[in-house]
């Protein structure tokens, strides 16, 4: 009966392990909302933690839904210009269906003079901003309006002119280096 009684708690515990194990490999949605004039601006994804990276997730599906009035617009992110794109890829970078922390990541969105979006991201890389074509918010990230549009280099000139350096209501996007 002893050993019984031992074999049943071996085997609860390989099963509660085997499951615990399971649920933390599903796919979580995840989402973050910002108000920019009339528009609602939400950035969604499915992400888990990264089983190679303890301090960071993998995430798919990352989605920009912008919504005003009876006009919605959408896209998969990162979200940029081909002539951005191109630049990025001739430099090695990739753009795959599952992004990680060495990935092109939406890192924060602004919201730039009730009509415009910027999204920012981030690469895990320190000198991120010295790549032609970075996607960081500080240097060349998209900015667009709501229909999807980007805005011209020289608008974007002035747009960025305008954010301050601790700019207020910055939305972070954490969703593959942080846990909201």
């Amino acid at each position: 009966m002893n050993n019984s009684f031992k074999l049943s708690c071996a085997c609860s515990l390989i099963t509660l392990i085997s499951l615990s194990s399971f649920a933390s490999d599903s796919w979580t949605s995840r989402e973050v909302n910002m108000q920019c004039g009339p528009a609602t601006v939400k950035v969604s994804a499915e992400c888990k933690a990264d089983p190679e990276d303890d301090e960071s997730n993998i995430c798919k599906n990352v989605t920009l839904n912008i919504s005003r009035e009876n006009k919605k617009f959408s896209a998969v992110l990162p979200y940029m210009s081909l002539e951005q794109k191109s630049k990025l890829e001739k430099q090695k970078f990739t753009f795959q269906e599952i992004i990680d922390s060495s990935d092109w990541a939406p890192q924060k969105m602004l919201c730039v003079d009730d009509q415009y979006v910027l999204i920012g991201y981030w690469d895990g890389m320190n000198n991120a901003e010295a790549i032609d074509g970075s996607l960081s918010a500080n240097t060349t990230a998209p900015i667009f309006d709501f229909d999807g549009k980007f805005v011209s280099q020289e608008k974007s000139l002035v747009l960025r002119s305008k954010i301050p350096p601790n700019a207020q209501g910055v939305t972070y996007i954490n969703f593959v280096y942080g846990d909201n």
